[in-house]
């Protein structure tokens, strides 16, 4: 594996609050990352190769069943993927707190593009 990095240039252009969208999905840029990522998708695939998934259950399955209601099988997998791959514990048995933030985490990734094959990251060698 060549180390590549996401170019933080990339990032220029993008408010303050598309950079912290990006640090709340898990992603920041300087991570080393696999040669094939191009594109976000790639990009949040790869960085779950690196994170246990937790079986979905209970409020975080419910919501994403609603969530992706209706989406590709490969775009359901990248919020279940998500969603998975996201530790609760700190919300505790409030179902409000751990629904709002599986949906903030949604609403992210559609601000995103994830869901978008075009949406093409630029990594730098």
């Amino acid at each position: 594996m060549a180390k590549s990095y996401l170019s933080a240039t990339n990032f220029c252009l993008f408010s303050p609050q598309i950079i912290s969208s990006f640090h709340d999905v898990g992603l920041t840029s300087d991570d080393i990352v696999d040669e094939g990522v191009r594109t976000l998708k790639d990009l949040c695939l790869w960085r779950f190769s690196k994170v246990n998934a937790q079986t979905l259950s209970g409020v975080p399955r419910q919501v994403c069943d609603q969530l992706t209601e209706g989406m590709s099988h490969s775009d359901r997998g990248l919020v279940e993927g998500m969603i998975s791959r996201t530790d609760f514990k700190h919300h505790g048995a409030n179902s409000a707190k751990v629904e709002s933030a599986c949906r903030s985490i949604v609403k992210t990734m559609h601000f995103l593009k994830f869901f978008d094959a075009a949406t093409i990251v630029q990594v730098k060698a």
